[in-house]
């Protein structure tokens, strides 16, 4: 990756979240969620991306691909009208090189990507194993929140979805690896229907339980100079992966056991191989009724 491998052309629009992001267009044609080095976060927010980023794609989960972008002092004063809230104060948005995730949008009026579940009888989620995978990940790397999830097709004809699993920012955010945090369930569970055992958290339980020390250690190489990112915090990230990686099971069996309960046919013979919405909208319809939000 070379140092300033795009640039942010164009502010479009802030972005829902506690860092502010900016949905920016950049030199390379595409279009980034920018994440800034003075965000309410820290800067260490955006160190967290990378290396969640690196780490999920090294384990083929379906993540956004990433890149360092370069903010100019210019786009900052041109763009006067962006500014972040801190408590009672405004903050500009500072220049220099930002943590930026790439999005699925051609345009900014992409209609080809939803947060919301496919609702249509006719619409299928592929790669639905993804989700246990992912669960998986977000248990290991100490996620201190629920997971956010985009729905992809290819057009508007197309009614197969795909998730795409974004914002990593609630990732390696409490750092003792013996303390409990929210589980990072995803949609309130409705998507883990195809779990049947230990079997559905293949391959991904066996890559993190052989996953080497070095290929570790790599993810934390590599920042930006002016981030400043701390030798002792890489240490204590490397330290508390190391740890948690042979506690995967432990820690199924503790969600699966607890209140949660998010795996409702463990143990169960397979019914069908495809999650399709006839098996999202019932519940959808359901916490609609008890007032509960999606």
């Amino acid at each position: 990756m070379s140092q300033f491998p795009t640039e942010a052309v164009c502010f479009h629009k802030k972005l829902h979240g506690s860092s502010q992001a900016i949905l920016t267009r950049c030199s390379d044609g595409y279009y980034y969620a920018v994440k800034f080095s003075n965000n309410p976060n820290g800067v260490t927010s955006l160190a967290r991306e990378v290396v969640i980023s690196r780490l999920a794609r090294l384990l083929s989960l379906p993540v956004p691909e990433y890149s360092l972008v370069f903010v100019s002092d210019w786009l900052v004063r041109e763009s006067s009208g962006f500014v972040m809230i801190s408590g009672e104060r405004l903050i500009r948005y500072q220049a220099g090189i930002q943590f930026g995730s790439l999005t699925p949008y051609s345009s900014i009026r992409s209609q080809f990507a939803t947060e919301y579940p496919p609702s249509r009888p006719t619409d299928t989620i592929c790669n639905i194993d993804s989700f246990a995978g992912m669960l998986l990940f977000d248990l290991w790397t100490g996620r201190s929140g629920t997971r956010q999830v985009l729905f992809l097709r290819s057009s508007e004809q197309q009614r197969h979805y795909r998730p795409l699993f974004i914002d990593h920012g609630l990732n390696l955010h409490e750092l003792d690896p013996t303390t409990t945090t929210i589980p990072p369930i995803c949609g309130g569970g409705r998507y883990y229907g195809s779990i049947r055992g230990w079997g559905s958290f293949e391959p991904w339980l066996t890559r993190i339980e052989e996953l080497d020390d070095a290929a570790i250690e790599n993810t934390l190489k590599h920042f930006p100079d002016e981030w400043g990112i701390s030798e002792q915090w890489k240490e204590i990230v490397v330290h508390f992966l190391i740890l948690r990686r042979a506690t995967g099971r432990a820690a199924l069996s503790s969600l699966r056991s607890s209140d949660a309960k998010p795996f409702p046919n463990w143990g169960k013979s397979p019914e069908r191989t495809r999650a399709t919405a006839d098996d999202i909208v019932p519940e959808l319809r359901r916490s609609a009724a008890s007032g509960e939000g999606a």
